[in-house]
């Protein structure tokens, strides 16, 4: 398994101040009965979750069926790592749309299907030979799933995978399957941090079998593996949208929404490069990019934040140029444009990166 770190912190330009070693170190967090030495180095590995795969793993398929697995960043609380890789056992049956694997903040619980993610990869069904069988086991085999950019998260902070099929294709003839762990009779006594839930779309809540105190049904979580890098933390200084045009290895996320329509980073980028031409929404939109990719960076946004609602009020559901057709005054746009300027130089808010 390889693994070389895709860490923006070697681009000359950032100014992130070292609170941990700047020396690259691997660590990998095992889930199951998975031990890999990952990222080309030896890693430091803690076996959290071990027994059999049993079959109370979901079907994951359509825009109902969607599973999440919370976790717990590895390494001393407060560090700064990237997620290069998990390693997941799966099965598939006739599904022919990619498998997506969200990764989400969870301190608040795990948010609902949809929401933006911090980052994201997807697995292809060729990279899954294992057909689902029936059974007290079930059938399962190992895939990796790598994200790129690598995704950034913080040590001793909650998170959650959350898993669908691309497009919400699928039905409950065409389908994938995690392979999770039970604890009968008790509550998940070998990762108290995790679990593992399934989307109740009746309810509209994640279902999370046995994993309480008060439930001794018994627990679940899935087994899979992380493979990580530590990297220095961000001092929380913002970058201008210039930057972010020219250094797309550099972004956090792969997706932003602007106003009411979620854009894909290819998206944003063809934004970023689209002239503004007198259309106040393309101004607009640069600026909005910026400071909504500094924020996920770890950039303090309370400065801008009702600047920012204000500005997704204000496009609402138009789509901008050249992904879609929409346009604004420049009157109505400058003082908006230029407030989120200020914050993206470093005017106001926590300071540009110098």
């Amino acid at each position: 398994m390889r693994k070389t770190s895709n860490n923006p912190a070697s681009d000359h330009q950032f100014n992130w101040p070292a609170r941990i070693a700047v020396t690259v170190l691997c660590s990998a967090l095992v889930l199951g009965a998975l031990a890999l030495p990952v990222c080309g180095q030896t890693c430091s590995q803690a076996v959290l979750v071990s027994g059999a795969i049993d079959a109370q793993g979901e079907k994951i398929h359509g825009s109902t069926n969607w599973m999440a697995q919370t976790f717990v960043a590895p390494g001393t609380p407060g560090d700064c790592i990237e997620l290069n890789e998990i390693t997941v056992e799966i099965c598939k049956l006739g599904a022919t749309a990619n498998l997506v694997f969200e990764v989400h903040q969870a301190t608040a619980g795990i948010p609902s299907p949809g929401a933006s993610p911090i980052g994201s990869a997807s697995l292809a069904p060729s990279a899954v030979t294992t057909v689902c069988t029936n059974g007290p086991t079930g059938t399962y085999g190992p895939a990796e799933v790598t994200f790129s950019p690598a995704v950034k998260l913080v040590a001793g902070t909650k998170y959650a995978f959350v898993i669908h099929q691309a497009g919400n294709a699928g039905d409950g003839t065409h389908f994938y399957r995690v392979g999770v762990i039970s604890h009968p009779g008790q509550p998940d006594p070998d990762y108290t941090d995790g679990a593992y839930c399934k989307w109740n779309s009746g309810t509209a809540v994640w279902d999370c079998p046995g994993n309480n105190a008060t439930n001794n049904s018994g627990s679940l979580d899935t087994k899979l593996s992380v493979c990580t890098t530590s990297v220095p933390c961000t001092a929380g200084c913002t970058y201008t949208q210039g930057f972010w045009k020219n250094h797309p290895a550099a972004w956090p996320v792969n997706s932003l929404t602007l106003g009411s329509v979620t854009y894909t980073k290819n998206d944003l980028l063809d934004i970023l490069g689209t002239p503004v031409q007198g259309n106040g929404l393309v101004s607009l939109a640069h600026q909005l990019i910026a400071a909504k990719l500094n924020i996920a960076n770890g950039a303090d946004g309370s400065a801008i934040s009702s600047i920012i609602a204000a500005v997704d009020a204000l496009i609402g559901s138009l789509i901008v140029p050249p992904i879609g057709s929409g346009s604004l005054d420049p009157a109505a746009t400058s003082a908006l444009t230029g407030a989120l300027d200020n914050y993206n130089n470093g005017v106001t808010g926590p300071g540009h990166c110098n």
